[in-house]
């Protein structure tokens, strides 16, 4: 016997598809949060200020990213870009949560 497959209508299809990039979104918001959790660990174990940039650590994380571009036929330079904004941004967090430890010292 043969299961009947339900058609979706093509507006259907778009809506189900559309909560699914919902849901990634929420998904990928909630590991930039971890991630910004982690970095301002991150900070407590620096010993001066100027350790909250990393450039070989921050070269190393874009290099992986656009490596894992390459290898799933994404965009590599905007990859590149994306991360080096954001590692721009948590590196300016990692600063002002070490100077918050240091004035709490």
């Amino acid at each position: 016997m043969a299961e009947e497959q339900t058609q979706l209508t093509p507006e259907a299809a778009l809506q189900q598809i559309r909560l699914q990039i919902d849901q990634t979104d929420h998904e990928l918001l909630g590991l930039l949060l971890k991630r910004l959790q982690l970095v301002k660990q991150a900070a407590a174990c620096k010993t001066h200020l100027t350790r909250a940039k990393d450039p070989d650590r921050e070269a190393q994380i874009v290099a992986m990213a656009k490596q894992f571009a390459i290898e799933n036929n994404m965009d590599s330079e905007f990859i590149a870009s994306l991360y080096q904004q954001m590692l721009g941004y948590y590196a300016a967090e990692v600063a002002k949560e070490w100077k918050q430890l240091q004035e709490n010292l």
